[in-house]
């Protein structure tokens, strides 16, 4: 799934803050596909959640940002489900 998400975005895969943060996202898709209500995410910068949020959407799940800069992250759900 990295080295996919890797190329199409054109990105380099190493074991970084990009590939922590996109293995998050992975494990957190899987937990609400399992039945989880919602994951909330550690905080990104901006060109990650974008690429978190893009991950969910993939599997028909719904996502949104909270928080405030610095500390901005997705929180992944079920869609209809935002509570």
């Amino acid at each position: 799934m990295e080295r996919a998400l890797a190329n199409i975005f054109d990105v380099e895969t190493t074991s970084g803050p990009f590939s922590f943060a996109i293995e998050e996202a992975e494990r957190a898709v899987a937990q609400v596909m399992e039945g989880r209500d919602s994951v909330e995410l550690s905080p990104q910068n901006a060109y990650i959640r974008l690429l978190q949020h893009q991950l969910a959407q993939r599997y028909k799940l719904t996502s949104q940002s909270t928080g405030r800069e610095p500390r901005r992250r997705v929180r992944i759900f079920r869609t209809g489900d935002n509570g």
